[in-house]
């Protein structure tokens, strides 16, 4: 399988903000990772929900590479802790890596940090 066959690409631009979120999902040997570029808050938690829902319904840890976002509101802490909630009742989890320092400590300030796995 090539590898523009093993990725998604979607992109949710709200016209009002000028600002959206674009969401690649790409298929690993260890299963489906997305890579989030953008900003991630309640124009676009929507969109992101959607996608990862549909992952979780296939039974497998699903990661997020948050190297690129560029901001998260409470929204998006809201799908992240929504989607891990519906991995862990497979058996699953919902894996954040590279967060920026501030969307660290935005999950320490909440301790979301102990719920979800940071790397």
């Amino acid at each position: 399988m090539t590898s523009a066959a093993m990725t998604r690409s979607t992109q949710y631009r709200p016209g009002w903000r000028g600002s959206g979120l674009q969401i690649k999902v790409r298929y690993g040997p260890t299963g489906p990772g997305i890579m989030l570029i953008g900003e991630l808050d309640l124009c676009s938690g929507g969109q992101l929900y959607a996608t990862l829902h549909t992952l979780a319904g296939r039974g497998v840890d699903v990661w997020l590479d948050l190297f690129n976002l560029r901001f998260c509101d409470c929204a998006g802490l809201r799908v992240f802790v929504r989607v891990n909630q519906e991995l862990q009742h497979t058996g699953h989890r919902l894996a954040l890596r590279h967060p920026s320092p501030q969307l660290r400590r935005l999950l320490s300030l909440t301790r979301l940090d102990q719920a979800l796995a940071v790397a």
